[in-house]
């Protein structure tokens, strides 16, 4: 599995996860045993070692959903990361280049 891939399951890890957590909301459940029986379903299905033990540890978490946001949190900011350094910076408005 190359890395591309691996991000995006790792991805689709994530907002599958989210989506537990917002339903159990939405139903007025337990959003923590949401999330636990979320990674229990998912890692049955994740080809990843590196995600499956990353779930793995969201799943014995103490606080889930804190877990899980930071999750979202560091892979979107790994996200910025590499879109600003594989786009150049642009000129600023008014430059003398032609």
């Amino acid at each position: 599995m190359n890395i591309e891939d691996e991000a995006w399951e790792y991805y689709e890890c994530i907002v599958i996860a989210e989506l537990a957590m917002y339903m159990a909301r939405a139903h007025g459940e337990y959003e923590s045993k949401a999330i636990r029986n979320c990674c229990t379903q998912l890692l049955k299905r994740i080809k990843s070692k590196r995600i499956r033990l990353i779930f793995k540890g969201l799943r014995k978490s103490m606080y889930p959903v804190g877990a899980l946001a930071t999750l979202r949190r560091n892979f979107d900011d790994c996200c910025e990361e590499q879109n600003a350094c594989s786009n150049p910076a642009q000129e600023p408005l008014g430059s003398t280049h032609p």
